[in-house]
């Protein structure tokens, strides 16, 4: 979603809010695609004392599998963002401000960046997930196995 920023860009404590949502169902996480639903993103632009800004709260849901049990998983994630925008950067090193290209800033790209970097590599059902037996496969969250466990 492409924001206009000369709406708020002359107005010191101007804003525009904003809500979207997004598919990122087919974006890849670590060989699958867990997220089904649509990522909901709720947000406003605004300018701040003359410097503006872009804030987002992301709403996604994961589906996937315990790590350690291979236990279907539904995990709702929310994640905050506020990007600062500028026409240029004073300074090249400086990577936490999102250029404006042709008087707009993608919203949709800051949301779907924010999905990435908060995605977790393992999920899992509990922390305290006891996973599989390596022997013979059965839920050690659900007792023990049968047989003498191989160390």
């Amino acid at each position: 979603m492409l924001l206009d920023v000369r709406t708020v860009r002359e107005t010191p404590g101007a804003t525009l809010p904003f809500s979207f949502e997004a598919d990122l169902s087919e974006l890849p996480f670590y060989g699958e695609t867990p997220l089904h639903d649509p990522v909901r993103v709720d947000g406003t632009l605004y300018n701040r004392a003359g410097i503006l800004g872009v804030r987002e709260t992301i709403r996604y849901a994961v589906d996937t599998n315990c790590a350690r049990c291979a236990k279907p998983l539904h995990v709702e994630k929310t994640v905050e963002i506020d990007q600062v925008i500028a026409d240029e950067v004073q300074n090249e090193e400086d990577d936490d401000i999102l250029l404006i290209e042709n008087d707009t800033v993608d919203a949709g790209e800051i949301a779907r960046d924010a999905v990435i970097f908060d995605m977790d590599m393992v999920h899992l059902c509990r922390e305290d997930c006891r996973g599989l037996c390596p022997v013979c496969g059965a839920d050690l969250n659900e007792g023990e196995c049968e047989h003498v466990r191989v160390s």
